[in-house]
């Protein structure tokens, strides 16, 4: 995960992954998924900016919690 080392003998018994970040078109049909059609739409702003983010390292749960709490919190 990157802020720890493992020990060897775990690490024998795994298989190292790298996934680059999702592009937007990829965070706005993870939002269509979770929310269905339009959401995306709705939220653009909200994935403009979480596609740029400061270190654009960010989970996608943060983006679809944030949308999650637009869509079901009363402002």
């Amino acid at each position: 995960n990157g802020e720890r080392e493992f020990p060897r003998p775990l690490l024998r018994r795994c298989i190292r992954l790298h996934l680059e970040p999702p592009r937007n078109e990829r965070l706005a049909a993870l939002v269509h998924a979770h929310f269905g059609e339009g959401a995306h739409e709705v939220n653009r702003d909200l994935l403009e900016r979480f596609g740029r983010g400061d270190d654009g390292l960010r989970p996608t749960d943060e983006l679809l919690n944030a949308i999650f709490l637009t869509q079901h919190t009363a402002v």
